[in-house]
């Protein structure tokens, strides 16, 4: 999942190349296991176009699947500000009533008091979000995530209050909990605070909006939110990582697989504490999984740390790392431009339109790295993908990857 949302870009046309048909506007390719957009649940490594959304300009997919657990649910955002859902339905995480569908359809939002267009989604577990051009932010699914005090399921878009007045910027969706970033450079979440994931210095939920007590002079640019559900009776744990203007990293929350970054793994972080990082980087995005988080630079390499049970680090090993360290990419794999990660795997593409992933390529994330990755790896190895143009967008969901090709 790429819990990290900072703008979205149009991009040129690609020129036409003779003799070679050109690719439909903006294809999503998907592979792996549950929610490939087929109508199905099935497996297929094969990436393959989501035929339902072909010509539909996507610019942007969300999904989420929790670990040790069935597949959830996945969004695609158009140009145009529509949303498509497809996945459970079980709390209404789509954005319509009825049961599980697993064909792409339009949520419904005439209805939901929006005064612009759409222009970001994010999937957390059982729940949706989405944030317009003018800065409101929308929910459905599960009450307990919907930042608006309901103690009901709602399986239509609606827009919430409760952020003083201020409009979102991003937005992040987790496993059990939500944050905005807001035009006052602040930070507001809801949801499950237990382990410190909304950072106000309480181990404490909020059904409302909240705001973290961040550091002086900290302003957040963009949010990525993770979570997990811990076996032996602990969970769900989830945890917060910030990037601020000023190229700082910040993060709170659970913390016993070294998923904050500040050099080892501990007991949980009530407020946001400094993520450490090498002194030759400059973070130019971030990214969360389960319980791993990872950054790029602005020179095009990543950073990874956290929880490595799938070799999701990269590193080449399967012990966990609470120190951000470089992954040792490909040389035809750098620089990067995009990062995404889950529970299972990672996934990064580059500006030469490459996508490598590492992780688990089985069981529940069977076929998620492509069909000629092993059942499990800790390095990266490349995704064979159709060479029809450039990849702009990728989500690792877990169980299923996607990629988007670019909007002419």
């Amino acid at each position: 999942m790429i819990a990290m949302l900072v703008g979205l870009a149009c991009f040129a046309g690609l020129p036409s190349v003779a003799g070679a048909a050109a690719p439909p506007p903006a294809p999503i390719y998907s592979f792996g296991n549950g929610l490939l957009g087929d109508g199905t649940t099935n497996q297929r490594a094969t990436p393959a176009v989501v035929n339902a959304l072909i010509n539909k300009r996507i610019i942007q997919v969300s999904s989420f699947s929790a670990n040790g657990v069935r597949p959830d649910h996945t969004l695609a955002l158009t140009q145009g500000g529509t949303i498509y859902s497809w996945g459970r339905n079980g709390h209404g995480q789509l954005g319509y009533g009825g049961g599980d569908n697993f064909f792409p359809k339009q949520v419904p939002t005439s209805a939901s008091g929006l005064n612009s267009r759409v222009i970001a989604v994010a999937a957390g577990y059982q729940f949706s979000m989405a944030l317009t051009a003018k800065g409101q932010v929308l929910t459905w699914g599960l009450a307990s995530r919907l930042g608006d005090g309901s103690t009901a399921d709602r399986t239509k878009p609606t827009v919430i209050n409760g952020l003083d007045g201020q409009y979102g910027e991003a937005i992040s969706a987790g496993l059990s909990h939500a944050q905005v970033i807001t035009s006052a450079g602040q930070m507001w979440g809801w949801g499950s605070g237990a382990h410190g994931a909304l950072g106000t210095g309480a181990a404490a939920d909020s059904a409302v909006p909240i705001h973290a007590e961040l550091p002086v002079g900290f302003r957040p640019t963009q949010v990525a939110t993770g979570g997990t559900i811990v076996k032996d009776g602990v969970g769900p744990v989830d945890f917060t990582i910030a990037l601020g203007s000023d190229g700082r990293v910040v993060g709170w929350g659970g913390n016993q697989f070294g998923q904050l970054g500040t050099g080892s793994p501990g007991p949980d972080e009530l407020r946001p504490v400094e993520v450490s990082r090498p002194f030759d980087s400059t973070i130019l995005g971030i990214a969360a999984g389960g319980q791993n988080a990872g950054a790029f630079t602005t020179d095009g390499r990543v950073l990874t740390w956290g929880q490595n049970t799938f070799g999701n680090l990269g590193d080449g090993k399967q012990s966990k790392n609470a120190t951000p360290t470089y992954v040792d990419l490909p040389d035809d794999a750098t620089p990067v431009i995009r990062l995404s990660m889950s529970a299972y795997n990672t996934l990064i593409s580059t500006t030469t339109s490459q996508v490598y992933g590492w992780g688990l390529n089985s069981s529940w994330a069977g076929g998620a790295l492509g069909p000629d990755a092993p059942a499990l790896t800790t390095t990266p190895v490349a995704i064979d993908l159709p060479s029809q143009g450039k990849y702009v967008e990728i989500d690792a969901g877990g169980p299923t990857s996607y990629v988007v090709l670019q909007v002419p």
